[in-house]
């Protein structure tokens, strides 16, 4: 960044509600403070009706002390009802907490009367549509509760909630991929048996799997036939084929909520691409090695971000219906209608939090060594939590204000807010949003129809006072659609496959393959094996490669070798003698010019790739030499030449498609 001639910075502090992910607000403003001549604070607004405008200009320098900037509308009045809030009861009759129904009762009178709102795209009045109306909450659970109660109502909800991963067509879709990746996966077996299309009962299943005729079963057998393609397929291929096999999507039409269903599978889909994409490197990073259909189902279910579990829309996104979203969620969105939830959501920090924190921001070329970590603890005593709750409470505020002033600006035509009602007894300090937004601005509702009242000025609204009894509506069903379907369903028509990805190590020579001419040269030197602690044969061989490749190189680091790969010297010099033997031999041949350890990929045309390590290519002005380095027994040298001379056919077609020009003279081990 310093190093950047040039920077250009938008955002909005009073909208920096990211904390959660270590975001510091105090960064922008910091950079504010320091560069003023540079600062072009916004001064207008084009989405929201004046009079909302109005409130929040009113309450703004409240919430944000020297730090708010007025911003004056550019639209003109809707001539409808621009503000409305709803104060609710401390508690009902029947003990339950309706604030969700009371919000789907609003939304549904709104619906139903055909109160106007301004097209966003004609900019003319019409009758409000669900689509048009969303409802903020503080926590996706509250949100649950607010699609609930629209569904009862019969309205159209949007929400996208939690257990995807252990959804029935996803759970089903991932017991199918188990037991394409590993035939003899039992308990796979069972899930899919039991849970997927067959709907087998459970006992039936046990006592198949005891006898063993379970894999007789007809939907295990089509997935039988796959496991052979899992070399061949990359997983987002694959994953794809299983589902097909299994019959997932016809089943998945017959589930109690199909769309959702086959969104899921989907989304399945997807997430096999992605994780086709992702580079070895962060796999690897995090604790899986490999491509495969296995190591793809422990990397789904090792996903901890937040929001990986959700289910994603079955409309995506484009069919009519309520939104419900929470506060974080609605940042940067907007609707005609919004109606707040959640002004009654504590502000003090969720005990066991811990964050990055920096004790400020003035030079931010050594803004590191400021770093530190914050942690609020979580303890049982009352009087033992509160000095942490203090510490905290002005950066709690400031959170707060911020949190608030994102959900109160998302609406265009329209902000509902559901009012909690005031605390019993007098607080020390503000506990809930609404009671700092209580503090500072002074808000309360006139009950007289005068509107709200705040920082000393009067603002048209319409007000509701919910009464304490509560009586449940008749439910209403939700219609539900058919599945559309397009074109016929029939079976994959299959083709001619290949190998995804090769390593030319896994080559295997043919057993009728030609006889070989091959020329022995004798390197004078014999590598005996030593107790040098090294464990395995492969750690041996990788640390003589080395050894190797550094003794011809690097003469000079000679004397680091012993340290760096555990070889005794005599070891250590017998290979220096097998290279200096052979970069002579290859000098004489005219090849001078060595490299050790060259990758090399190719891609077909087909998309499969080639990957591999040369461990030497000898460069001349008339062609290539490969040679393999390879540590075990050889009693027979025509035999084991033959069994490696597929991977060393496979390099010398990678070099001269890599390296056109010149060709590879001689193939060496």
């Amino acid at each position: 960044a310093q190093a950047a001639p040039r920077a250009l910075i938008v955002g909005d502090t009073k909208q920096a509600i990211m904390d959660f992910q270590g975001a510091d607000p105090r960064l922008a403003a910091a950079l504010g403070a320091k560069f003023p001549a540079c600062v072009q604070p916004q001064d207008q607004n084009w989405r929201s009706d004046p009079r909302i405008m109005a409130f929040i200009n009113a309450i703004g320098p409240r919430l944000f002390p020297g730090a708010y900037t007025p911003l004056a509308p550019t639209r003109a009045e809707t001539g409808v009802t621009a503000l409305e809030a709803i104060s609710r009861p401390s508690s009902w009759t029947d003990k339950k907490d309706h604030t969700a129904d009371c919000a789907a009762d609003r939304i549904a009178a709104i619906l139903s009367d055909a109160e106007q709102v301004v097209c966003p795209v004609e900019k003319t009045h019409r009758a409000a549509r669900p689509a048009d109306i969303a409802v903020l909450c503080y926590t996706r659970a509250q949100g649950a509760k607010v699609a609930d109660a629209l569904r009862k109502r019969g309205l159209p909800a949007r929400i996208q909630s939690e257990g995807w991963l252990e959804a029935p067509a996803t759970a089903v879709a991932r017991a199918a991929i188990a037991l394409v990746a590993d035939p003899c996966d039992r308990l796979a077996a069972l899930g899919l048996v039991t849970r997927g299309p067959a709907r087998m009962p459970l006992a039936h299943a046990l006592r198949a799997t005891i006898d063993t005729t379970l894999d007789g079963h007809a939907d295990l057998e089509r997935l039988a036939e796959l496991s052979a393609q899992v070399r061949d397929l990359p997983v987002g291929d694959l994953v794809p084929r299983i589902i097909a096999a299994a019959r997932l999507r016809d089943w998945a039409k017959g589930l109690a909520a199909p769309e959702q269903a086959l969104a899921d599978l989907a989304r399945l889909e997807a997430e096999a691409r992605v994780f086709d994409q992702l580079p070895d490197e962060l796999k690897s990073a995090a604790g899986f090695f490999g491509s495969g259909p296995q190591v793809f189902l422990g990397w789904l279910a090792a996903q901890t971000e937040r929001d990986f579990d959700r289910h994603p829309d079955p409309a995506g996104w484009s069919a009519p219906g309520v939104e419900v979203v929470t506060w974080h969620a609605a940042k940067g969105r907007e609707w005609p209608i919004t109606v707040v939830l959640g002004l009654d959501q504590k502000i003090v920090e969720r005990p066991n939090t811990l964050r990055a924190d920096f004790s400020d921001f003035d030079d931010l070329s050594h803004v590191l060594e400021k770093a530190g970590l914050h942690w609020t603890p979580s303890l049982a005593a009352p009087e033992k939590q509160q000095p942490f709750q203090e510490a905290r409470q002005a950066a709690d505020e400031a959170s707060a204000a911020r949190l608030m002033y994102v959900a109160l600006t998302r609406a265009r035509d329209r902000l509902i807010l559901m009012v909690p009602p005031p605390p019993s007894k007098p607080k020390d300090r503000p506990e809930r949003m609404i009671d700092l937004l209580r503090d500072r601005t002074g808000l309360t509702l006139a009950m007289d129809g005068t509107g709200l009242k705040a920082c000393d000025s009067v603002f048209p609204a319409r007000i509701t006072a919910l009464g304490r009894e509560w009586v449940d509506p008749p439910m209403i069903a939700e219609p539900v659609d058919p599945v559309a379907s397009f074109g016929m369903l029939q079976p994959h028509t299959g083709g001619g496959r290949t190998p995804w990805r090769q390593s030319p190590s896994t080559l295997v020579a043919a057993l009728d393959g030609p006889a070989l001419h091959l020329h022995h040269a004798d390197l004078g030197a014999r590598i005996g094996v030593a107790r040098d602690g090294i464990g395995l044969a492969t750690d041996r061989g990788t640390a003589w490669h080395l050894a190797f490749r550094v003794l011809s190189e690097r003469p000079d680091m000679t004397a680091r070798l012993s340290a760096a790969t555990g070889l005794d010297p005599a070891t250590l010099n017998a290979i220096a003698a097998q290279s200096s033997t052979i970069r002579d031999w290859l000098a004489a041949q005219g090849y001078t010019r060595l490299h050790h350890e060259l990758p090399l990929q190719i891609t077909a045309p087909e998309g499969s790739q080639i990957n591999g390590v040369i461990d030497c290519l000898a460069e001349g002005p008339e062609g290539y030499v490969i040679i393999d380095h390879k540590s075990g027994p050889c009693p027979d040298p025509d035999t084991r030449f033959a069994t490696y001379l597929p991977q060393l056919r496979a390099y010398a077609a990678a070099v001269e498609h890599c390296l056109p020009g010149k060709p590879v003279r001689l193939l060496a081990i």
